[in-house]
């Protein structure tokens, strides 16, 4: 199959030259129609030190370019948070051709931004999440910023934190809706969320 990248731009593409606090990337799958896949998602959480997107898309795209990965499409959209500390971000949205269920596109997305991420890292932390609690905390401001859910309207129905200190945490939001959430953490602070969105029958 020959290779189809798409640079379609929601909003234009930030320039080179714009930097940023807060820097997310957003992947999810598609279908033949370029319908999303609205019941999952990989969440990218790059820690905040300042970003270039420029950077992260020119990354993104040498790294999409490899197999498995055939055709795709990257958008870009600002994020204006005013909670507290008012601030600015961006969200990178890499839209994949096939599943994402399998997982072997969301590792190779993920060791490519940790990669980036290791480069210019000055400080080290612990990998994964400390408790349950901060894994929770994590978890219902995920869904908040990506679903539009109220934070202290979501409802934990399961946490679990394994020994790699890897977190699996289910909440319930509106209209009936259930978020699967299983979020790590690397060393260099890119934190990598998997989503599942099950919606009531």
């Amino acid at each position: 199959m020959n290779a189809s990248h798409d640079d379609s731009r929601q909003h234009d593409f930030a320039p080179q030259t714009d930097y940023y606090d807060s820097l997310i990337v957003k992947l999810v799958s598609s279908t033949p129609e370029r319908n999303v896949d609205d019941t999952e998602a990989v969440f990218f959480d790059l820690p905040a030190q300042g970003w270039y997107p420029g950077e992260v898309r020119q990354h993104l795209r040498a790294t999409a370019n490899q197999a498995p990965i055939q055709n795709y499409v990257l958008k870009e959209q600002s994020i204006e948070t005013n909670w507290g500390a008012s601030g600015g971000g961006l969200e990178i949205i890499l839209q994949v051709a096939g599943t994402i269920a399998d997982g072997t596109i969301p590792v190779l997305i993920g060791a490519a931004l940790d990669q980036l991420v290791t480069r210019t890292k000055s400080r080290w932390q612990s990998a994964g999440f400390p408790d349950e609690e901060a894994a929770v905390r994590y978890a219902k401001w995920r869904i908040g910023m990506g679903y539009g859910e109220r934070q202290d309207e979501l409802h934990v129905l399961e946490v679990e934190l394994d020994v790699t200190q890897t977190a699996v945490v289910v909440l319930s939001g509106s209209k009936g809706k259930r978020y699967e959430c299983t979020c790590s953490q690397s060393k260099g602070g890119l934190v990598m969320t998997r989503v599942k969105v099950k919606y009531p029958d």
